[in-house]
């Protein structure tokens, strides 16, 4: 049986080079194991934990970022792994299957069973991760992750996620600071500064970084809708705005991106 492991675990310290960035997994899932540091993991959904020995599946569909309170102090494992991993056990794949995310917090000695787990991976001599041996230490941490979690990801900030959730479902629409502060019934300065705090970007960056996301899987979808309906359904005032911001934010106008993507 082949089943590929999609990345070599990577260990990283220090700050992200996707701190404060969308990211996704095009295909299978993000398994995270946090060694040390704390502060939040942030959806669409809502804000959560980051805590040190924790570990966390992403599913490939979730948008998310980590932000980390100390950024020199935050110390983690990652590897990406195939949906024939994921599905190689009928238990895990039916515990995780339409999560967005699932969290569990280990104990030292089993953070360090997980991380020993994680180096076994990254020593195998294959860049693809086919043998059985990786596919086990990949199994072994998903039970690990099923066997000590809760369930789903459990939001730390109901106020800013209340605010996330409201954004994500208004996306298309105007939207102003003053329907956030009605929403969770702060003052416009409280609530511009606690979104900066646990988002680490402020409201209107925030916004727009959500539409152009949006806009990136409205552009190599299914249907070829053009550019000015793409950028209508994302709430932006008008195409040229949408335009600028798009290449702004990505480097490519909109065509080129869909040009690119669709290759």
């Amino acid at each position: 049986m082949s089943v590929n492991i999609v990345s070599r675990p990577c260990r990283e310290r220090g700050r992200d080079k996707l701190y404060n960035t969308w990211h996704r997994v095009s295909e299978g899932a993000e398994l995270l194991l946090v060694l040390e540091g704390s502060g939040s993991v942030v959806f669409k959904s809502g804000i959560y934990p980051l805590v040190e020995g924790g570990l966390y599946y992403i599913s490939g569909s979730a948008l998310h970022y980590t932000l980390p309170d100390d950024t020199s102090k935050y110390d983690r494992i990652k590897m990406l792994v195939g949906l024939p991993v994921i599905s190689a056990d009928k238990d895990i794949s039916s515990f995780l299957s339409e999560k967005e995310a699932v969290f569990a917090r280990l104990s030292p000695e089993k953070t360090e069973k997980a991380k020993a787990l994680f180096e076994t991976i990254a020593s195998e001599n294959d860049s693809f991760m086919k043998n059985a041996e990786s596919l086990s230490c990949a199994l072994a941490l998903l039970v690990m992750l099923c066997r000590n979690s809760n369930g789903e990801l459990k939001s730390t900030y109901d106020a800013m996620s209340n605010v996330l959730r409201y954004i994500n479902e208004k996306i298309s629409e105007r939207i102003d600071i003053d329907s956030l502060c009605e929403v969770v019934h702060m003052s416009k300065y409280h609530l511009c500064r606690k979104f900066k705090k646990h988002m680490g970007i402020t409201i209107m960056q925030y916004i727009t970084d959500t539409r152009v996301e949006l806009a990136k899987d409205m552009l190599i979808g299914k249907e070829k809708i053009s550019v000015s309906e793409v950028s209508e359904k994302c709430g932006f005032t008008n195409v040229s705005y949408f335009c600028a911001i798009f290449k702004k934010v990505t480097g490519l106008s909109p065509l080129e991106y869909r040009k690119d993507n669709i290759k």
